[in-house]
């Protein structure tokens, strides 16, 4: 299509639109409609915009880069706070088996055998637990995200 196809076409996202008859003589109408998706808009629309006001196809296209760029900051800002979230979890985790370990043992050596080994029992089944069934509601954790969006 040309540009002066393009002049013609109105601003409502009709590019071509033709009128024709058969051969019992009814009208026939042609259009062709176009849409787009994203920031930027094609380029025959960025070029009526720069001849409605002077650089204003550029702005459009330093918006669109700035909304970029804000977008991969805060991705990126997402993923080391998910990061450092998951070693302070692993951490502090291991603090608290050793504690609760650690008072376990304490219980057994002052005799109190029966809440020493429930404690110890306990806290050493909860690691287990969590080696066992954290793969797996981490798994369906990331199955409902992928299903959301």
């Amino acid at each position: 299509m040309t540009e002066n196809e393009y002049k013609k076409a109105d601003y409502n996202n009709t590019i071509e639109k033709s009128t024709q008859t058969t051969a019992s003589g009814s009208p026939v109408v042609l259009q062709a409609n176009y849409q787009y998706e994203g920031p930027i808009p094609p380029a025959f629309e960025l070029d009526r915009y720069e001849k409605v006001e002077k650089g204003m196809a550029g702005r459009i296209i330093a918006m669109a880069e700035h909304e970029q760029k804000n977008r991969h900051e805060s991705r990126r800002l997402l993923q080391s706070h998910n990061i450092v979230r998951s070693y302070l979890g692993l951490i502090f985790g291991f603090i608290i088996i050793c504690a609760l370990s650690g008072m376990g043992f304490y219980l057994l050596v002052i005799g109190k055998s029966i809440e020493g080994f429930v404690l110890l029992v306990g806290s050493i089944g909860t690691l287990l637990l969590g080696y066992i069934y954290g793969p797996t509601v981490a798994k369906e954790k990331k199955v409902g995200e992928e299903g959301k969006g």
